[in-house]
């Protein structure tokens, strides 16, 4: 348990470090942050380099992970999980996404999550995404 703590607060250093100015003041705006698609090379349903070019085009067109995300801060689950992400890319059937909105106390609502193959270890990435949703918004709430 101390090492996934451990493991969840460099997350949380890293959400808080990636957060755009614009978000911690009054202004709306659409930002993206994506880290880790290198990642994405090494999975077995990636081999396939047509697919794998066509995806990662498709998270260099950062208005498909918007639309995406936007639709799980609209979500009545606290953690939205999609497998097959169509919206995305063609090969987006061998995707899933585990999502989670934060907001804070003013309202200012994003939501982050993780974009990887339909194999992952759910559990530990649902329950990632949770908590790092959870203290995100905690945390923007007190800055606020």
């Amino acid at each position: 348990m101390a090492t996934e703590s451990e493991r969840y607060e460099g997350l949380i250093t890293s959400a808080l470090a990636l957060a755009d100015p614009a978000i911690l003041n009054d202004e709306t705006v659409s930002q993206l942050h994506v880290e880790g698609t290198a990642q994405i090379v090494g999975a077995p349903e990636f081999a396939d380099q047509v697919q794998l070019r066509e995806l990662l085009s498709a998270i260099e067109e950062k208005h498909r992970l918007v639309t995406v995300l936007n639709a799980c801060i609209d979500s009545p689950e606290p953690v939205l999980v999609q497998i097959g992400v169509k919206e995305i890319s063609l090969s987006g059937d061998n995707l899933a996404l585990i999502s989670a909105p934060y907001s804070r106390a003013d309202g200012v609502q994003g939501s982050l999550g993780v974009l990887g193959p339909t194999r992952m270890h759910y559990e530990r990435a649902i329950n990632a995404v949770a908590y790092v949703a959870q203290i995100f918004s905690e945390s923007l709430s007190k800055i606020s």
